[in-house]
């Protein structure tokens, strides 16, 4: 427990960024931490009182329930390439991307039911971005096949809200709440024009909020939530490609680098059935 919770609380922000009420509450946990270094976290909050946004900010705990120390995040165009080579000895990934891609090519308009279906299933199961029902997608995406196959082609990003929005696939398979499938949304468009639409994912979205408190790349302050906005997403990493002098690599190879950099930074556990050679060399080439 000790290891969990040195060393957390965040320098300079403390000074800056919050109310003397909250940089009190920051000196009394790092006390407690001081002299009950093997007290519960759940146990240490209850004897001092500490609020969950205080908490939260120790445990830089985000959105996808991770708990991890903050981590600094400053990517260089040597080490994405690297990352982005290293990705092609993931077993498989060279065959997941080749079968989507042959599928597309045979089944490219969406104007056939059965084809749009093929492609959904394709995409989800390779891409496990858990569509819980895979028939009504694929009705949803014909039943707008027309609109859809021209935004494609022409690469308008509105399509992206017009697969992921309006299925009426609920979160318990009803559809009272309606599920955002933005993540198949953008590997679906991006498989039909990778030219246009690059994919998204959620611990890229928190990599690159991250990786814009040191690189600057892009012009404002953005959030993760802001970053479900396909257009302020796009327009990020058209912004990181700029800076690192990477336009020319095209979405699929800045998305790889990316993405395998995201996931060992906040889920190494994934790599454990990898081999400890590409593990190594990961971690040689991103240095966390």
């Amino acid at each position: 427990m000790s290891e969990l919770y040195k060393n957390k609380l965040p320098g300079k922000i403390i000074e800056n960024k919050y109310s003397k009420k909250m940089r009190d509450i920051f000196q009394r946990i790092q006390i407690e931490i001081t002299n009950r270094e093997k007290r519960p976290k759940s146990v240490l909050r209850n004897t001092i009182k500490i609020p969950r946004q205080a908490e939260n900010i120790i445990l830089n705990k985000n959105k996808l329930g991770y708990k991890t120390m903050a981590k600094k995040v400053e990517l260089t165009k040597n080490q994405l390439a690297n990352v982005a080579e290293l990705f092609e000895e993931i077993p498989n990934s060279q065959i997941i991307d080749k079968t989507i891609n042959n599928a597309i090519s045979k089944y490219r308009n969406n104007n056939n039911q059965s084809n749009v279906y093929i492609k959904v299933v394709l995409i989800n199961v390779l891409y496990k971005t858990a569509i819980i029902n895979t028939p009504k997608l694929a009705n949803h995406i014909f039943n707008k096949c027309k609109e859809i196959d021209k935004k494609l082609k022409k690469g308008d990003i509105s399509v992206i809200d017009d697969i992921r929005h309006g299925h009426k696939i609920g979160t318990n398979g009803e559809s009272k709440k309606e599920r955002d499938f933005y993540s198949f949304a953008t590997k679906y468009a991006h498989f039909h024009n990778p030219k246009a639409f690059p994919i998204c994912d959620n611990r890229v979205i928190r990599l690159l909020a991250q990786a814009n408190r040191q690189l600057l790349f892009y012009d404002s302050k953005f959030s993760q939530k802001g970053l479900r906005d396909y257009q302020k997403y796009k327009s990020v990493i058209d912004s990181l490609a700029e800076r690192l002098c990477i336009s020319g690599w095209g979405y699929k190879k800045i998305d790889q680098g990316l993405w395998l950099w995201a996931r060992n930074l906040y889920n190494p556990e994934s790599f454990k059935s990898l081999s400890p050679s590409f593990r190594k060399k990961l971690k040689s080439i991103i240095g966390q």
